[in-house]
C-alpha cells in the first residue's frame, strides 16, 4: 500500500512537473511569435520609410534644383499615407557666410518669417554664426504644426548631427540616435540620407565631402512608430522595451509595462533579438507578463493519498483535457500563423515594386508578383541559377559586370544596405531596362546574414523624363544665348546708323550756328544720347539676365566717387531750380575694395530718377556708416526726395523690368523701366539690398545697403575733364567700311588737324599701310573682304610701334578683350564723340 502511495505521489509529482514545462514551453512559443511578428513589423515599417525617403533623395538627384512646390508635391502624399512620419524637410549644406543670402532667400520665396536658428554645442566653444557648417531645415512638410522647426540648424543637435556626419561619409540612409528638443516634449528620431552633387562618389572620404549638398530627412516620434509596430500585438500582455546598443552607453528607446502590471515578467516567457536599422543596432524585449501558476496537479495526487486509483483515473481525464487544450491552442497559432503568411504574401504581391528574397548562395528564394512581371521569370526558373547571372550580368554600357563588384551582394557579403538607381535589369527575353533598388541583409537572432531582400522598381518613365528635363535645360540655355546674341547683335546696328547722326550732329554743332539752329543741334544731340542710354539699359539687363555680368573687384574710393556723381548731376538739378546735397560723414572710412563702376550706375540711376521727379524743393544723397571694424564696414547710401512720390501698390513693382508707377509717368516723364530693376539686380549681385519707401506728394527715400572691405592701399583714381579738343598734326589711316561712319570720323579727324587717308576695309588698309607712313590707325573691327582682327594681327607682325584703336559698336567686356588680343591698343565705341580722340 505504501509503495502504491510512495509511486503515486511520485507519479503525480513528475506528471506536475512535465505538464508545467509544457505549459511554459507553449506560453514561450506564443511569446516568440508575437516577438517575432513585432520585430518583423517594426523592421518593416522602417524599411517602408527608408523607400519613401529614398525617392525624395531620387528627385533631389534627378534635378539641379528642387524648389518648394516640388518639394511638397512630393511629400504631401508620403505625410498622407504614413502618419507616423512627424515630418519630411529638406536640410542644405551652408557655411556661416552664406546664411544670410540663404534666408533671404527662404524670405523670398513667401517664408516671410524665416530666421536660421544657431544654438550653442556642447562640446563647441566657438559662436554659433563662426562654425565650419551648417544644416538650418529648410523645405518642411507639412509646415502646420511643425513651425518651431523651421530653420532649426541639425548641426546643433548632438544625436542628429552625428548621423549626418556618418550618412555624409557611408552615402547610405543613416537613423539617428534618440534625442529630445527643449521645445517638444516626446522623444524622437531622425532618418537621414545625403544628396551629393556628383553622380559617383570618390571612395575617399576626404574628397566626398565637398560635394554634399545637403539632407532631405525625416523626424519621428518614437512613440507613434512603437504605436505602428503594436497594431498587431496585444501590448496589454506583454512588457516591451527597445534599447539601443549601437554606442557603448546603452539607451532606452522604448520601456512599455503590460497593463496587467506584475511586479516582473516570468523570465522564461522572454523573446530577445537585435534589430539592425539604417545603421542603428537596437535590441528587443518582449515578455509576457500574465504570469502561469504552478499546476495543482501534484496537490491532487497527494490528497487522494489512498484513492490511487482515482486519482490515477482522476490524472489520465485531466492530462487528457490538457492534450486536447494543448492541440486546440496549437491549431489556433498554426490558423494565426498561416493567417499571417497568407496576409503577408497577399501584402507582397499586390505591391507595385518587385521583391525579390536570396539566400546566402545568391540564388531566389521568393519572388512576387510585380517581380515576375518586370522579369519574365517565374521562382522555379530563378531557383535554377544565380540571380545575377540571369537578370544583373551586364552594365548599362554592355560591359560585363562581375559578381564580386555586385552591389546587391554587399547585402550577403559585407551585410550592409545598398541602393542603386544607376543600374539595370535584364529580362528573359532579353531586354532590359533601368532599375532602383535597395539590397537588404536578412539576419538571425545571433546577427548574422542568412539572406537578403531585394526591392526594385521600373525607372524607364523617370530615367526620359530626367533626359526630358536635360534636353529642356540645354534648349533654355541656348535660347538664352540666342537671346544674347541678338540683343549684342541688334545693339550693334542700332549704333552704327546712331554713329552717324550724332557724328555729323556734333560736326554740325561745331559750325556757326544761328540760335534756332543750336536750339535744334542740342536737341537733336539729347534725343540721341537718350535713346543711347536706353540701348545701354537692355544690353546690361540682358546681360543680367543670362548670367553674364561679373563684378570687378578693385580698390576705389567712395567720396571721389559720391563727389564727381554730385558734380555730373549738378547742371540737371539747377536746370530745374532744385536743391541737390550730399553728406559723407567724417568718421566714415574712404577706400574700399569693389566694383565702382557699377556702384557708381547704381547711385547714378538713382540720383537721376529722383531729379527727374522733384519739381520743388531738394534731393539729397547720405552717405550712412552703421558699423565697421578693421576690414569691413557696413554702409547705407539713402537718396532722398522731396518728388511726386508713389502710391503703396505700385512699390511693390517698381523693381520690375520695363514697369513705372503708371501709364501717366511714362508719357510724362519718358523711359523704359529698366534702371530701377537694373539697379536692383546689380545690388542683388553685390549682396546688398536696394529698398524704397514712399508716400504720394511728399516724396520717396531708396536706401542701398551693403558691406564693403576696407582697403589701407588704393591708387587714387583722378577724374578727366573734358576739354575742348586741340589741333594736333599727324597722318591718320582710317579703315571703315561704312561710308556714313568713315565720312564722320573723318570729318572729326580733320577738325582736329589730322591728316586723313581712308580704306573700306582691312585688306586696302593693310596695302595703303605697306605704301606710307601713318602715326596712327583707326581700325573698324566687322568690315568685309578682311575684317579688322585680322587685319590687326598682320599689321602688328610688321610694325609694333604704331598704335591700333579699334572702331566698335560692340560694347560687351569680351569686345574690349578680343581687341587687345588682336593687337589693338585702345578701343573708341560708337557713337563716336569729339573728345574720344
Amino acid at each position: 500500500m505504501g509503495l502504491i502511495l510512495l509511486l503515486g505521489f511520485m507519479l503525480s509529482l513528475a506528471t506536475a512537473w512535465w505538464e508545467q514545462q509544457a505549459e511554459y514551453a507553449r506560453q514561450q512559443a506564443l511569446t516568440n511569435q508575437q516577438g517575432t511578428r513585432f520585430s518583423n513589423d517594426l523592421a518593416m515599417a522602417f524599411g517602408v520609410n527608408i523607400e519613401r525617403l529614398s525617392g525624395l533623395h531620387g528627385l533631389y538627384r534627378a534635378s539641379t534644383h528642387v524648389d518648394m512646390d516640388e518639394f511638397n508635391l512630393y511629400t504631401q502624399p508620403v505625410i498622407q499615407s504614413h502618419p507616423e512620419i512627424q515630418a519630411l524637410a529638406w536640410a542644405p549644406r551652408l557655411s556661416s557666410a552664406e546664411l544670410p543670402a540663404h534666408e533671404k532667400k527662404m524670405r523670398g520665396m513667401g517664408l516671410t518669417g524665416y530666421v536660421t536658428r544657431l544654438h550653442q554645442v556642447a562640446d563647441d566653444t566657438r559662436p554659433p554664426n563662426l562654425r565650419d557648417e551648417h544644416f538650418p531645415i529648410t523645405y518642411l512638410s507639412p509646415l502646420v504644426g511643425n513651425e518651431i522647426f523651421q530653420g532649426q540648424d541639425l548641426a546643433a543637435i548632438p544625436a542628429v548631427h552625428k548621423a549626418l556626419l556618418t550618412a555624409r561619409d557611408s552615402g547610405l540612409p543613416t537613423l539617428s540616435a534618440p534625442y529630445r528638443l527643449e521645445q517638444v516634449k516626446p522623444l524622437s528620431l531622425m532618418l537621414v540620407i545625403p544628396v551629393f552633387n556628383v553622380k559617383n562618389l570618390p571612395l575617399n572620404h576626404d574628397l566626398r565631402r565637398p560635394n554634399l549638398m545637403g539632407f532631405v530627412l525625416a523626424s519621428y516620434f518614437i512613440d507613434d512608430l512603437f504605436y505602428l509596430a503594436t497594431t498587431n500585438l496585444n501590448s496589454d500582455f506583454f512588457h516591451i522595451a527597445i534599447t539601443d546598443i549601437t554606442e557603448s552607453q546603452p539607451v532606452n528607446i522604448i520601456n512599455q509595462p503590460g497593463d496587467l502590471q506584475m511586479a516582473s515578467p516570468s523570465p522564461q516567457n522572454r523573446y530577445k533579438t537585435t534589430l539592425d536599422i539604417a545603421g542603428r543596432r537596437w535590441e528587443l524585449s518582449l515578455a509576457d507578463v500574465r504570469g502561469y501558476p504552478l499546476a495543482t496537479n501534484a496537490l491532487i495526487l497527494f490528497s487522494a493519498g489512498m484513492f490511487i486509483t482515482l486519482l490515477l483515473m482522476t490524472y489520465l481525464i485531466n492530462s487528457s483535457q490538457r492534450r486536447r487544450l494543448s492541440e486546440h491552442q496549437n491549431e489556433v497559432s498554426t490558423t494565426e500563423l498561416k493567417t499571417l503568411q497568407n496576409r503577408s504574401e497577399l501584402l507582397l504581391n499586390n505591391t507595385s515594386e518587385g521583391i525579390l528574397g536570396l539566400d546566402i548562395n545568391g540564388y531566389t528564394t521568393f519572388i512576387n508578383n510585380a517581380a515576375q512581371h518586370m522579369l519574365g521569370y517565374n521562382l522555379d526558373e530563378l531557383r535554377a541559377q544565380l540571380q545575377h547571372t540571369l537578370i544583373h550580368h551586364h552594365y548599362p554600357d554592355g560591359r560585363e559586370y562581375p559578381l564580386h563588384e555586385c552591389t546587391i551582394y554587399r547585402a550577403l557579403t559585407a551585410g550592409v544596405t545598398t541602393t542603386s538607381d544607376q543600374e539595370i535589369f535584364w529580362r528573359k527575353d532579353g531586354s532590359s531596362y533601368p532599375v532602383e533598388y535597395t539590397s537588404t541583409p536578412i539576419r538571425d537572432d545571433t546577427g548574422s546574414t542568412q539572406g537578403a531582400v531585394v526591392v526594385f522598381r521600373d525607372i524607364s518613365e523617370r530615367k526620359q523624363s530626367e533626359q526630358e528635363l536635360i534636353d529642356a535645360r540645354i534648349h533654355a540655355e541656348d535660347a538664352s544665348q540666342a537671346k544674347s546674341a541678338f540683343l549684342a547683335t541688334m545693339s550693334h546696328e542700332i549704333r552704327t546708323p546712331m554713329n552717324g547722326m550724332l557724328g555729323m550732329a556734333q560736326l554740325l554743332a561745331a559750325t556757326a550756328l544761328d540760335s534756332r539752329q543750336k536750339e535744334y543741334i542740342d536737341i537733336l544731340l539729347q534725343s540721341g544720347t537718350a535713346l543711347l542710354n536706353q540701348v545701354n539699359d537692355i544690353l546690361d539687363f540682358s546681360r543680367i539676365e543670362a548670367d553674364h555680368l561679373t563684378l570687378d573687384h578693385s580698390p576705389f574710393d567712395l567720396f571721389e566717387l559720391c563727389d564727381n556723381l554730385i558734380r555730373l548731376q549738378q547742371n540737371s538739378a539747377d536746370t530745374k531750380t532744385i536743391n541737390l546735397n550730399w553728406n559723407y560723414p567724417t568718421t566714415c572710412p574712404h577706400h574700399f575694395m569693389g566694383d565702382s563702376m557699377r556702384l557708381r550706375q547704381i547711385l547714378l540711376n538713382l540720383v537721376s530718377n529722383a531729379i527727374k521727379f522733384t519739381h520743388h524743393g531738394s534731393v539729397n544723397l547720405s552717405v550712412l556708416c552703421d558699423k565697421q571694424n578693421e576690414s569691413l564696414a557696413s554702409l547705407r547710401l539713402v537718396i532722398e526726395d522731396t518728388g511726386i512720390g508713389m502710391k503703396p501698390d505700385t512699390v511693390n513693382k517698381l523693381f520690375n523690368p520695363f514697369s513705372q508707377a503708371d501709364n501717366s509717368t511714362t508719357r510724362q516723364y519718358g523711359g523704359s523701366g529698366l534702371g530701377l530693376a537694373i539697379s536692383k539686380r546689380l545690388a542683388e549681385l553685390m549682396q546688398a539690398q536696394l529698398q524704397v519707401s514712399s508716400t504720394p506728394g511728399v516724396g520717396s527715400v531708396f536706401t542701398l545697403s551693403l558691406n564693403l572691405t576696407i582697403s589701407d592701399n588704393i591708387t587714387p583714381v583722378i577724374p578727366q575733364a573734358h576739354t575742348p579738343a586741340t589741333r594736333l598734326s599727324g597722318h591718320v589711316l582710317l579703315a571703315e567700311d561704312n561710308q556714313t561712319n568713315r565720312r564722320v570720323a573723318e570729318a572729326m579727324l580733320q577738325n582736329l588737324g589730322l591728316t586723313v587717308s581712308c580704306a573700306e576695309n582691312g585688306l586696302l588698309a593693310l596695302q595703303q599701310f605697306g605704301e606710307q607712313h601713318f602715326d596712327m590707325i583707326l581700325m573698324d573691327c566687322q568690315m568685309p573682304v578682311m575684317d579688322g582682327y585680322q587685319a590687326s594681327r598682320l599689321l602688328r607682325k610688321a610694325n609694333n610701334d604704331v598704335p591700333i584703336l579699334a572702331l566698335t559698336a560692340n560694347v560687351l567686356p569680351e569686345d574690349m578683350t578680343r581687341c587687345i588680343e588682336a593687337g589693338m591698343n585702345d578701343c573708341i565705341r560708337k557713337p563716336i564723340e569729339m573728345n574720344s580722340f
